[in-house]
């Protein structure tokens, strides 16, 4: 009798051991989320691409319709749209797997990423049909600008 309780007892602390690695495993995951939802946040919220941000609202977005091929004759407003077209690329490409961080960043940043990309729509069109470009070479940007329009129409919708 007393083989098998402490055979039971044994038994009972493996599996307290087993629960608590899958509660640590869980905390974890969390904190790894977390981590990498405050990457994203700090990534598009740097100030680089706020600043590029800015740039492309004051010339483009807050005047009148621009000229066809505008990055050519302004390099500070072509280097502005490179680096957020190249930004939020990245940004679709990461979260695209991760839906839980895609869902968020379509859903707090669905203005900020529909209005840019309207606006360097010209742009992208050149850059991936240009000799330096090659065609999707922007697919995630384009992904991401189409969740994020599907997020904001939804909301208007409400």
């Amino acid at each position: 009798m007393q083989g098998s309780l402490i055979e039971w007892l044994t038994m009972l602390g493996e599996w307290g051991i087993v629960g608590a690695i899958l509660y640590e495993g869980r905390i974890a995951l969390r904190e790894y989320r977390s981590a990498r939802l405050f990457d994203a946040i700090r990534y598009i919220e740097a100030e680089e691409p706020r600043e590029a941000r800015r740039i492309l609202y004051e010339k483009i977005v807050s005047r009148a319709p621009q000229e066809n091929r505008w990055w050519e004759g302004d390099a500070g407003l072509a280097n502005a749209a490179s680096a957020t077209c190249a930004r939020y690329n990245l940004l679709g490409a990461v979260t695209n797997e991760d839906t839980a961080l895609r869902k968020f960043i379509v859903r707090e940043w669905a203005n900020n990423i529909c209005w840019t990309y309207e606006a360097l729509e010209g742009y992208l069109n050149y850059r991936e049909h240009s000799k330096t470009g090659r065609p999707g070479m922007f697919r995630h940007y384009t992904a991401l600008y189409r969740d994020a329009r599907q997020q904001a129409v939804a909301k208007e919708s409400n």
